[in-house]
């Protein structure tokens, strides 16, 4: 499981509409029927006659709905809870998307492997549904029990990638273990963006900005002012100050971040001392990983896969991160650490620009 919210936040330089954009350029913004449990938010500008003939509004939020019904886990007739209720029983029936968001995943599994067991595990979702996490880093009142050790250690074993069968030929999923349960919402919003981002190139819509729960793709340019998209990285526990922000390329770019503060719960122990376990479990342990980090920030050009790259990389902690993101020419990452520092991967470096502002708040490029 992953966030429903995300740090990452496009500056939109709306003086410039008035200002640059030619005449029979329209920008609009069209919020999409509810789906995993967020709105997602489409911006576009083009002419306003090619904008205006096209239902955009219904023809994308059934792209969203529809994987909403199938990949949805807490739907109880949804094609995922059918999979989780088939476990250990009997194979399951599936379509080629299904199979093609699962595969995508597991792919990440396969690549994020440390002491044998990989950092990105969708079947994680055995021992995260224990947990009462609570959404909006801002409330106070996310109070809550955390699951017994006992529990945790039991379903531990229930937590591995490779017990996910696909079989192609027949276009089913098993799950070897009874009681073992995935969860692809942690990939599919980014897939969803993904395929918003594909609809709308078909049909010759090139400047588009695209938010599917924190899952932020930019096409082509910045609202007709034939510049480059802004997109500002936000200091965490923050609602409005950026800590820098990066120049995004003309084609396709998207941005995704995992961080603690996003989902979480707060737990009283028997010294009323409040203690904070966030959403990001570690497939090792069924526990929130304690690390160092505050927040990964990737770039790249597939959401769904910068979804994946963003947990399985904050799990692996700064040092193992950083080395990662460096090792693999495809994806480029920021990182936020609890001690207010921010490090950059070695391809990001020339495009980041940091906001002098955050010195006062105790934040420094490292």
């Amino acid at each position: 499981m992953k966030k429903n919210y995300i740090i990452v936040m496009l500056i939109i330089l709306i003086f410039s509409i008035h200002g640059c954009v030619k005449k029979n350029l329209i920008f609009k913004t069209i919020y999409l029927d509810k789906a995993f449990s967020i709105v997602p938010i489409v911006t576009i500008l083009d002419e306003k006659n090619k904008i205006e003939s096209v239902n955009l509004s219904e023809e994308l939020s059934n792209i969203t709905n529809s994987l909403d019904e199938k990949f949805n886990v807490f739907k109880e007739k949804s094609l995922i809870s059918i999979v989780n209720k088939n476990a250990g029983i009997i194979e399951t029936y599936v379509d080629d998307e299904f199979i093609f968001v699962l595969s995508e995943a597991l792919k990440i599994s396969q690549e994020t492997i440390i002491e044998g067991k990989s950092l990105y595990d969708v079947s994680i979702f055995t021992i995260w549904k224990e947990w009462n996490f609570k959404d909006n880093y801002y409330q106070l009142d996310n109070y809550s029990k955390i699951p017994d050790d006992k529990i945790i250690k039991q379903k531990l074993p229930l937590v591995n990638y490779q017990d996910i069968i696909i079989d192609y030929e027949k276009k089913t999923v098993l799950l070897n273990k009874k009681e073992m349960m995935i969860d692809l919402g942690s990939i599919v919003k980014g897939y969803a963006a993904d395929k918003i981002s594909s609809y709308l190139k078909g049909k010759n819509f090139d400047n588009c900005l695209i938010d599917v729960g924190g899952n932020i793709i930019t096409m082509g340019k910045n609202i007709g002012t034939n510049k480059k998209w802004k997109a500002g990285i936000l200091m965490p526990f923050s609602f409005d100050t950026e800590i820098g922000y990066i120049e995004t390329n003309d084609i396709k770019e998207t941005l995704v971040t995992s961080g603690i503060y996003e989902r979480y719960l707060i737990y009283l122990d028997e010294n009323n001392n409040k203690i904070m376990y966030h959403h990001i479990l570690n497939p090792l342990t069924g526990y929130p990983e304690n690390n160092e980090l505050t927040s990964v920030t990737i770039i790249t050009d597939k959401s769904i896969s910068a979804d994946g790259y963003s947990t399985a990389i904050f799990l692996m902690g700064l040092e193992e991160g950083l080395r990662f993101v460096n090792n693999n020419k495809s994806i480029e990452a920021i990182f936020i650490t609890k001690q207010k520092e921010i490090y950059l991967s070695d391809n990001i470096k020339t495009r980041f620009i940091i906001n002098e502002k955050i010195i006062n708040y105790g934040y420094k490029l490292i």
